[in-house]
């Protein structure tokens, strides 16, 4: 798979799978893991997503907790 030999677009496209459950079973620990390599890729639309997710932690804990981020807790969050 092409996410696999590295190519950044299909990173984030794999995290997006996941995190909305299309063709796999929704795993938002797994969409964050694959957005986080796109994102370190350098793929904008990535670090976009992982921005959303944070954000959004932020704003409904009023701080940031990359263990609830990992955990997959902010899944329910709404993506852009």
């Amino acid at each position: 798979m092409a996410a696999d030999r590295g190519d950044a677009e299909a990173k984030f496209q794999v995290g997006g799978m996941y995190w909305f459950g299309r063709g796999v079973k929704k795993d938002c620990v797994k969409a964050i893991k694959w957005w986080r390599k796109a994102a370190d890729a350098g793929y904008r639309n990535a670090q976009g997503s992982i921005g959303d997710v944070y954000s959004t932690a932020n704003a409904v804990l009023n701080k940031i907790s990359p263990k609830l981020i990992t955990s997959g807790t902010a899944c329910g969050a709404r993506h852009f």
